[in-house]
Parts: C-alpha cells; structure tokens; sequence
C-alpha cells in the first residue's frame, strides 16, 4: 500500500521525531470519587436515573408510598351477662313435644287401640280421651311450659322460674355451685340447643336450665363459673366452718 505524504500530515512511516518536537499530549487523570462513597456523574449516554413519569391518573390523590393500614379487628372480650331476666330459645318447644310424644305413645297408645275392641261403644269414649290428651299433651303444654320458663343471673345466685301448673322458684348461690355441664341430646345437637346441669353442694343436688343457644352456652358457663369462684372466695370462711 503506497502512502502519499501531504504538506500538513505526512506519512507516519517516513515521520520522524526530531529532539526539538514537543512531547505528546498527556490524558488527564479521571475524577476522584465524590464524598460519602457516591459515584462521579457519568458523562456518557447512559439513562439518568430518577424517578419515571408519574402513572396517576389525574384527579386521584397522590400516594403516600406506604401499604394500607389493616383495619382493627373487633375485640373478643365479651361483656359478662346482666341481671335481667330471661327466657328459653322457642325451638325447645320442639324438643319437648317430641319428648313428650314419644313419653305418652306407651300409656295412651293400647288403651285407645284396645278400648273399642273390649268395651264395644264405650271403648271409643276412651279413645277419644287418650286422642284428646295426647293432643293437649304434645301440643299445648310444651307451648304453655315454653311460656312460664324464665331465668336470670343475681348478684348472689342463679334463679329459675318454671312450672304450668305449679310454679317453681329456685335459686341457686353461687358459692355452692360445684360443677357445670354442657349436655346435648340428639335432637338437641340438630336443633342447636344445649342444657346447663348444675351441680351444688346443697340438698336439692343440682339445676337444669335447658334451651340455650348451643354457641352461647360455653359462654353462660364459663359466666357462672367466674361468679362461682368469686364468691367462693368471699364465703371461704363459711365455707370451711361448714366443713
């Protein structure tokens, strides 16, 4: 290849360095880094870096960079129960009918069956009666028992209403309560009902207090028991003067 010189570049190959020319231009040192360890600014063409244009539609409120606070969850402390008073959940009227049908087919069942047969006509006057108070005795006398059943929680005892045709009162201190138990019949875990037994250590021996709510009723016992042992230690002295 055939290098032609100029007047202002000659060729690099028939170039010669002389003592008088001048050294080469030196490169200067690169910049010393910035305070706090940050990098010297690229002068290059890289991307700056920063924040990208902003993708809030217009109107809405700007973000705060922070999540969503989590709404307080309700609290699980539950109030005790007051002293008013208070009635059985209606669907134990279903319980006692089915309890008191299935406890009446024995004894009004042959003699409805058998009186016409013995007797002749005035066998069917004894099957109108068996009819008649087996109806009065699964219809109307849960209905009337559901009516007169009520209960409350005193400042010194569980008390208990009940009766048709005798009306009960008893009262149950708290200081003689000993145990509390959750029973449920078969009918009574598909109708979602439970019966609180009270047992005491006095010579009624124990309390029902059936109809309640299946959900309310670890809540009712564990009330109960809260006021048993709270007055429990009051009377301790009583108690052990007792024994």
């Amino acid at each position: 290849m055939r290098c032609e010189a100029t007047n202002l570049d000659p060729c690099p190959e028939r170039r010669v360095t002389r003592p008088d020319d001048p050294p080469p231009p030196v490169p200067p040192p690169p910049p010393p880094p910035a305070p706090g360890g940050a990098s010297a600014p690229s002068t290059g063409g890289s991307t700056p870096v920063g924040p990208g244009p902003s993708t809030t539609p217009a109107g809405a409120p700007p973000s705060t960079g922070t999540a969503d606070a989590t709404p307080p969850r309700p609290s699980s402390v539950r109030e005790p129960l007051d002293d008013r008073e208070r009635g059985l959940d209606p669907r134990i009227v279903q319980v006692w009918r089915v309890g008191n049908a299935f406890g009446a087919l024995f004894p009004l069942g042959p003699p409805a069956v058998l009186g016409p047969l013995l007797l002749g006509r005035w066998g069917w006057a004894i099957t109108a009666a068996a009819v008649a108070l087996f109806v009065a005795w699964v219809a109307w006398w849960p209905r009337a028992q559901f009516r007169r059943w009520h209960w409350r929680l005193t400042d010194l005892a569980i008390e208990l209403r009940h009766g048709v045709v005798v009306h009960r009162h008893q009262a149950v201190p708290y200081f003689r309560i000993q145990q509390i138990d959750v029973a449920q019949g078969p009918l009574d875990r598909l109708l979602g009902l439970a019966t609180l037994q009270v047992t005491t250590a006095s010579a009624s021996g124990s309390a029902a207090l059936p109809g309640i709510p299946a959900a309310d009723a670890p809540d009712v016992r564990i009330d109960l028991l809260a006021r048993a042992a709270a007055a429990v230690g009051e009377h301790e002295g009583e108690l052990r003067d007792a024994v």
